[in-house]
């Protein structure tokens, strides 16, 4: 588990405490730096199918997925072909 320190300030910028969020790993379908919160969703195009990622995965060559966030290859299909 990762830990984030934040300081709580008072109207005079004095530190009141610190208090320490506890970020959690990514759930599959999104990615980080370090694979710790805060997360961004996959791109459309790609997807991670693991947790605490610091990368997504692109689909195969000509294929794509509806939505960003994808979770698993099994979301990338073939481009709609016009």
């Amino acid at each position: 588990m990762h830990i984030e320190t934040y300081p709580m300030y008072d109207m005079n910028g004095i530190i009141l405490k610190v208090r320490n969020f506890f970020a959690g790993p990514c759930p599959p379908g999104m990615y980080s730096g370090d694979g710790f919160q805060p997360c961004t969703p996959c791109p459309i195009g790609s997807y991670q199918d693991e947790t605490g990622a610091d990368f997504c995965y692109q689909c195969n060559y000509g294929w794509t997925t509806p939505q960003p966030g994808a979770a698993s290859a099994d979301q990338c299909g073939e481009l709609e072909k016009n």
